[in-house]
């Protein structure tokens, strides 16, 4: 798994900004970036600092069991949300966006 490790998360930070590409508008890229990075890399320590709390009062093996089933859930929340009409709107608009009509 290890080696993989890597090329898994390359492959998911490159759809998820072709998709914030393809969703948000080119005057507010700027923004959407600065939120994002300030949320992913922002929330790396008070996870951290929330598994290291956890820890203390049950084993690590539990850490990492209570930290898989959040991010299932999530995945499944976000997949539940967001519809396949959703998905067809974000492509047709980046479909449109790539190829804009000539005349």
């Amino acid at each position: 798994m290890a080696p993989t490790r890597p090329l898994v998360l390359t492959g998911s930070a490159v759809c998820c900004r072709t998709a914030a590409r393809a969703v948000v508008p080119d005057e507010m890229i700027g923004r959407y970036s600065g939120v994002s990075r300030l949320s992913s890399w922002g929330s790396m320590p008070l996870g951290a600092a929330a598994a290291g709390a956890l820890a203390e009062f049950i084993s690590v093996r539990a850490v990492f069991w209570v930290g898989g089933t959040m991010t299932a859930a999530l995945v499944m929340l976000v997949l539940w949300t967001v519809s396949s009409h959703d998905f067809r709107e974000i492509e047709a608009r980046a479909e449109t966006s790539a190829h804009p009509a000539t005349a």
